[in-house]
């Protein structure tokens, strides 16, 4: 049996081999995939919207390799990246590198998608505003058309 062992940057490696978060931030629960992500991707829902605020915030984890679909959010979304290094797009650029620290202003309705590098699992923040049209619109990987239009807290 694997015993958990701690790494460099002092996260927890469980049983699996999957990093195991301790403090604040649990690893989550993880998601089934399909329309949302892609590979293994474990999300903690840590405030939902409520009638005194227009956002919801959440961690997510990616295993590496591991992505969101495409996707916006009707009124914007900020990720704040505290573990790992990981991969973000928007339509018609260039994919970018982001690292521990770094903080991602994803403006409205800007099709995007995130994720881990191939080598390293990351793990975000997500600042999801949530007004009126709901939080998130996750589109198809293929064609990007809308799939579902669901109040989610993270993506």
């Amino acid at each position: 049996m694997q015993q958990p062992t701690t790494d460099k940057d002092g996260e927890s490696n469980g049983k699996d081999g999957r990093p195991e978060r301790r403090g604040h931030f649990s690893e989550g629960r993880k998601s089934s995939g399909g329309l949302f992500y892609r590979n293994g991707v474990f999300a903690d829902a840590r405030a939902k919207k409520t009638e005194s605020n227009d956002y919801s915030i959440g961690s997510v984890t990616f295993e590496p390799g591991a992505r969101s679909n495409w996707h916006t959010h009707p009124a914007g979304q900020t990720l704040i990246v505290i573990n790992g290094k990981g991969l973000y797009q928007e339509k018609g650029m260039p994919v970018r590198t982001i690292n521990k620290g770094e903080t991602i202003i994803c403006k409205p309705n800007v099709e995007h998608w995130h994720g881990a590098s191939p080598e390293s699992q990351m793990t975000h923040i997500a600042i999801t505003n949530d007004r009126g049209d709901g939080g998130v619109v996750w589109l198809t990987a293929g064609n990007r058309r809308p799939i579902q239009r669901r109040r989610q807290m993270t993506a």
